[in-house]
Order: structure tokens, then C-alpha cells, then sequence
């Protein structure tokens, strides 16, 4: 095997790799990347055994190959060399590849590729396309709603279904629950109710950033698949039942509250600022033309303000986790937003624009 590359193409698909790729895998050629080299590309795959993601970057190949490489040792390494055309020539009788540049060369020890696990095949039961921006916005909406409390497994998931002919992506950690609806573009092959992981979810969002054609999604029983000319995630389904959401949503608010969003933003981001590490909640007084927001931490300090706003209904006095609340608002890209209240202890929805709900639950106030 032997080809050359830019350095700084390399080094930016061998750092995506690394993330998916385990530093404490149980079989050591996992914690490397397999590099395929062919047809004019260099194809990069790495895996967890739970997750494959294969990168392919164009190369200039002179003899096809492939090697299993250490993808974090390798990473470090290609990122100290100068920004030029690195030239990888490989020993497979040996199992190690030699990168060499104007002023360098160094050689690095691989594994056998008939060792590292073939990407599976997904038999989908459900695909469609979807647009990339579309994708991005529907991830960005949800994932950080999420648990990453790996003892309860299925909340650290996002669940996609097909709901009233719109394509819906939920998450919940059980405290609160973000739901975002989209057009389903096209005609949907089959039918679509799955809980894919969060994390992975979160690393193709990064994967797909500005424009390019839509992202080809296929779902079977136990495996997913993401699909563009130059990329491929290949990821299990989560296991358990998504708990069942609707449930959690509000029908009837006393409530309703209208306000400029970047200056709520600012306020909650004022006020987990003010309570960090106090463990206090934030307190809104909402008025009929006012939202007037307090946090008080004792020993530390104490924060008040005042923000213009449009109010339907009851006034009322409520208490909040302010990253809850600010997370929520911060992926609304909507000038104002909508604030709907049950009551000083009962669910809160944020809404806005695109099919965005947030729901949250409050602080009890002593």
C-alpha cells in the first residue's frame, strides 16, 4: 500500500476517527483506524463495536492496500508534521506503515486487517433522505435534553418515529423533554419508531456541517445507517422502551408568557452565572407586563432584573433550574419566544419556531 495525502486532510479524519474509536477496547486492533487505500481515495473506518464510521478522502494511490493503525498514537504523531503532502508507504508483511515528508520520516507499528471487524450490512426496514440543515436543527433541538447517565440507557437516546405524516426526533433525562418536528422529505419505506444514541447522533450533526447533498438514512431491526458520498455511520439501535412522552405534554396553561428571546437568553445565562455551585434555583415573577427574574445565593451574592413582556392569563410566581431553562431557550433561533405555564409546580412548555417544544419541570418554591 502506498499513497500521499495532504497532511492537513489526515490529520482532520484521523481526529473524527479517534472520537469514535475506544482507548480501552478489550481487543487491541479496536483501538485502532483501518486505512484502505483505492480507486483514488484513502477510506478511514473506525469502531467501538457498537458504532462504524468510515471517512473517505480523495489520495493520490499509487498501490492499493490496507493496514490497521493506532488511531490516537497515529493522530498525535500526523499532527506534529508540517502542513505538506505526507507521502504513507506500508509494510504489510511487517504490519506497519512509514510517513514521510520533505524534512522527515517516521514509521509506526499497525495490526492485521483480517482482525478488525467488518462494518455491518443494515437490512432497513425503514429510509428516506433528509436534508442536511434539517438534520443539524432537529439534533440541535434535542440532544441536549439527553441523559448521559449510562445506568439508564434508553434516556441517553434519541427516539425517531414518524408521527401525522412529520418526522419527530424526542429526548428526555426524565426532568424535562424537548420534541422537534420536521417535513418528512419524500415517502417514507416502512415504518419508523427507533431509539438511536444520542452521542452518535451528536458526532454526524458535527460531521454534516454547511451545504452538500441530503443525508441517506436507513433503519433496521437493530442497526442503523447515515449515508453521504464521502461519509458513513453505522451505529446499534438503544435498547429498552422510550418512555411514553406524550403523556408529560400539557394540554391546558393558565399562563402564557411572550418575550424578546436574546434578552431571556441573557438574563438565565446572568442568573447560572450568579447561583453556580450554590445549588439555588432561579425565581420568575411573572406580571402583566413584565418578567421580573431573582437569584440568590446565599453567602455569594444576589441578582435581580426586570425584562419588558407580553402576558396572557394569571400572574405567577415560579422557580426553575436556570441551565434547564437556558439550554432550552439557546436552541431557539426564533426572535421571541413562548412561554406556557400550568402552574408554580406543575410542567412548563417553551415553544418555538420549526415544531420546537421544550418541556420542563419547575422548583418547588418554599
Amino acid at each position: 500500500m502506498n499513497f500521499a495525502v495532504p497532511q492537513q486532510q489526515l490529520v482532520q479524519s484521523l481526529t473524527v476517527i479517534s472520537r469514535i474509536v475506544s482507548s480501552r477496547a478489550i481487543l487491541p486492533v479496536l483501538t485502532g483506524v483501518l486505512l484502505e487505500a483505492g480507486d483514488g481515495q484513502l477510506r478511514l473506518v473506525g469502531s467501538d463495536n457498537e458504532t462504524w464510521l468510515e471517512l473517505s478522502i480523495p489520495a493520490t494511490v499509487a498501490a492499493a492496500g490496507s493496514l490497521v493503525v493506532p488511531a490516537r498514537y497515529l493522530t498525535e504523531l500526523v499532527r506534529r508534521i508540517p502542513p505538506e503532502q505526507v507521502s504513507v508507504d506500508a509494510d504489510l508483511s511487517q504490519r506497519s506503515i512509514s510517513l514521510s515528508w520533505s524534512r522527515g520520516r517516521l514509521t509506526v507499528q499497525g495490526f492485521d486487517p483480517a482482525e478488525f471487524p467488518l462494518t455491518p450490512q443494515v437490512v432497513p426496514s425503514a429510509g428516506f433522505e433528509i436534508p442536511r440543515d434539517q438534520l443539524r436543527r432537529m439534533v440541535r433541538q434535542t440532544l441536549f435534553a439527553a441523559s448521559t447517565d449510562t445506568t439508564r440507557i434508553v434516556f441517553t437516546g434519541l427516539l425517531i418515529a414518524v408521527e401525522e405524516g412529520q418526522l419527530s426526533l424526542v429526548a428526555t433525562d426524565g426532568f424535562r423533554l424537548a420534541v422537534t418536528r420536521g417535513a418528512l422529505p419524500g415517502k417514507l419505506d416502512g415504518e419508523l419508531q427507533s431509539v438511536l444514541p444520542g452521542r452518535v447522533l451528536g458526532e454526524l450533526a458535527g460531521l454534516i456541517e454547511g451545504d452538500g447533498p441530503p443525508v441517506s438514512v436507513g433503519i433496521g431491526k437493530s442497526l442503523a445507517a447515515f449515508e453521504t458520498s464521502s461519509l458513513r455511520v453505522v451505529t446499534r439501535l438503544v435498547e429498552g422502551q422510550f418512555p411514553p412522552y406524550r403523556q408529560v405534554i400539557p394540554r391546558e396553561f393558565r399562563t402564557t408568557l411572550t418575550i424578546e428571546r436574546q434578552a431571556l437568553e441573557a438574563a438565565c445565562d446572568l442568573a447560572l452565572a450568579a447561583l453556580r455551585e450554590s445549588g439555588q434555583a432561579m425565581r420568575l415573577d411573572l406580571a402583566p407586563d413584565s418578567l421580573r427574574i431573582q437569584a440568590n445565593a446565599p453567602e455569594r451574592g444576589q441578582l435581580e432584573g426586570e425584562l419588558p413582556a407580553a402576558l396572557e392569563g394569571e400572574p405567577l410566581r415560579i422557580a426553575f433550574n436556570p441551565r434547564y431553562l437556558l439550554e432550552g431557550i439557546r436552541v431557539v433561533s426564533a426572535a421571541s419566544v413562548v412561554c406556557r405555564f400550568t402552574g408554580p409546580n406543575g410542567p412548563a412548555c417553551l415553544e418555538g419556531e420549526d415544531g420546537f417544544l421544550y418541556v420542563v419541570l419547575p422548583v418547588r418554591l418554599e
